[in-house]
């Protein structure tokens, strides 16, 4: 699956259907419980997705539209979603130890329970999120990540880093 590009898979070309599903999805049918560990779905528009349980560790989602998509007890270890658009998104009890989310909307998300630990949430909106039970030890955020009201990230375990550092991580 690794090493595939978005092209490829559409085109038919090599790699799992499922990466192909994902990539040319009609917005009607499931993707519940889909493997798609090491898929190449950059900017994929996937709004309100069902992507329950699905597999997405070590995915590339940059940029991928994810509104309202429903990622509960997904997998998204190491996943990179850079600047994706999660607002709005159920990501209850989700996997997302290492996940880089520098840059991603997750305005009014839901991820109670979810596992965060080592996530990158520089520059993230996490504005009006549900961040109960969610695990932050060790995640790393500058001033620009905005948080929910009430939710004091270091008491929570993550660790501030300067912006300068992250900003050449985002961009550089």
């Amino acid at each position: 699956m690794e090493g595939y590009s978005r092209e490829q898979v559409l085109a038919g070309q090599t790699g799992p259907v499922e990466c192909g599903r994902a990539a040319g999805w009609d917005g009607k049918s499931s993707l519940q419980g889909a493997n798609l560990a090491g898929c190449d779905l950059e900017a994929v528009e996937l709004p309100a997705a069902d992507l329950r349980q699905a597999n997405l560790e070590r995915a590339n989602l940059s940029q991928a539209n994810l509104t309202r998509a429903v990622l509960a007890g997904a997998r998204l270890a190491r996943a990179n979603l850079s600047q994706a658009h999660l607002s709005q998104a159920d990501l209850r009890n989700a996997d997302l130890r290492q996940a880089d989310l520098r840059g991603a909307n997750l305005h009014q998300a839901r991820l109670n329970q979810a596992d965060l630990r080592q996530a990158d949430l520089s520059f993230t909106d996490l504005r009006e999120a549900d961040l109960s039970d969610a695990d932050l030890t060790g995640a790393r955020y500058t001033g620009n990540t905005l948080w929910p009201k009430g939710v004091n990230p270091k008491q929570r375990g993550a660790v501030k880093e300067s912006g300068l550092m992250s900003f050449f991580r985002l961009f550089g």
